[in-house]
């Protein structure tokens, strides 16, 4: 297992399609402090959807978020 962090490194919906077809369960991860709450949301509904095999959503974030 490994955990992604999209608020560290910025890649496209293409890179994000390649890395979370592995066939290694990953957790993406994209700290609301480290971008703005709309980036999160947009990068982590692509990780879902690029096939992420989990989400860490943090505490703080807001209700619409889980």
């Amino acid at each position: 297992m490994a955990e992604i962090r999209l608020d560290r490194c910025k890649l496209s919906k293409e890179e994000m399609e390649e890395v979370f077809a592995a066939d290694l369960p990953l957790v993406a991860t994209c700290r609301i402090a480290e971008s703005s709450l709309v980036e999160a949301e947009k990068r982590l509904a692509l990780a879902i959807e690029a096939g992420a095999n989990y989400v860490d959503i943090e505490m703080e974030a807001p209700k619409s978020m889980v």
